[in-house]
């Protein structure tokens, strides 16, 4: 008996699937109602894939205001309090993964102190 594969399949034959058949969206389909309405991130990441989003101003800004706000600090020996943040570089980013907002980080600060 002759098998019904074919690597390239040239004409239709009985046992083939009908071909797909062309059919109108209605419009709330089309204007992406039919989206996760709770999904995180993006318009374009409904399904919650990774999206990275970039906070290294925000995050530098931040981390000298919250560092030069901060009283004295209380020691054993004394009392000291930081007098300058004189290098903060680093990476901040808000990071969207599987529909959960995670947040990252890596800083590089060097303070001075008076005491």
């Amino acid at each position: 008996e002759k098998s019904s594969y074919r690597y390239w399949v040239r004409q239709a034959t009985g046992e083939a699937a009908p071909p797909p058949v062309p059919r109108k969206l209605d419009p709330s389909a089309a204007n992406g109602g039919g989206g996760n309405p709770n999904a995180l991130g993006s318009v374009w990441n409904q399904a919650g894939t990774w999206e990275e989003k970039n906070l290294n101003s925000w995050a530098n800004g931040r981390i000298k205001d919250l560092l030069g706000s901060l009283g004295s600090l209380d020691f054993s020996t004394g009392k000291a309090s930081i007098d300058e943040v004189s290098k903060c570089s680093g990476d901040a980013f808000l990071v969207t993964v599987r529909n959960k907002k995670r947040v990252g980080y890596n800083y590089e600060l060097s303070l001075r102190f008076k005491g």
